[in-house]
């Protein structure tokens, strides 16, 4: 579809024209993103549909990306965590010079403790994001990032807690309207 892709290294890039193509985490056999304006996009997809490609939409990438437990964009990836909180070490350098987080995550990195951890949840009922996740003591350990109904796992979603927690198969309180609910802890990827 794009020629050099299949060669990108994990987040690296390559233009194209006026679209950016960049190698990311597969999802169900993916791995690439499209950066550019809409019509060039749209002609790259239909270039793969006419090679096979199935347009899932929206709703199936989201199922299968908290199913993967990667982080998305304005949940987990925001200015609110640090890219090493939310799986994201391979997409940071080590070895560039300085850029803004630049001091915080080689501090992080140095000492090998984060303050929050990405974890997978799963419940009976829906998790809604920004729901605060307590301890069975009733502290505050975390919050739902994520939250999503997958149709092969029921109720799942990520969350960031305090690294000591993630000990899948521990449950946790999820904080909702009121009511506490137990969530359990699971590992991610899910189902794996």
């Amino acid at each position: 579809l794009v020629s050099g892709a299949a060669n990108l290294s994990l987040y690296h890039t390559l233009s194209t024209g006026k679209v950016w193509v960049m190698r990311s985490p597969a999802l169900a056999g993916g791995g690439y993103e499209f950066i550019g304006p809409r019509a060039d996009i749209e002609s790259l997809a239909t270039r793969a549909e006419q090679l096979g490609s199935v347009w899932a939409g929206s709703e199936v990438y989201e199922i299968l990306r908290v199913e993967e437990g990667f982080p998305g964009i304005g949940s987990e990836i925001s200015d609110k965590y640090i890219p090493l909180e939310v799986g994201l070490g391979e997409a940071v350098s080590f070895d560039k010079g300085c850029y803004i987080g630049q001091e915080i995550i080689a501090r992080m990195d140095s000492r090998g403790k984060l303050a929050k951890t990405l974890i997978g949840l799963r419940s009976d009922t829906e998790m809604r994001s920004g729901t605060i996740l307590r301890t069975q003591d009733g502290d505050r350990s975390g919050i739902v990032t994520s939250s999503i109904h997958s149709p092969r796992m029921g109720w799942i979603g990520l969350g960031l807690i305090k690294p000591d927690l993630c000990m899948p198969g521990l449950t946790v309180t999820a904080e909702l309207d009121g009511e506490l609910l137990p969530v359990t802890v699971r590992s991610l990827p899910f189902g794996k």
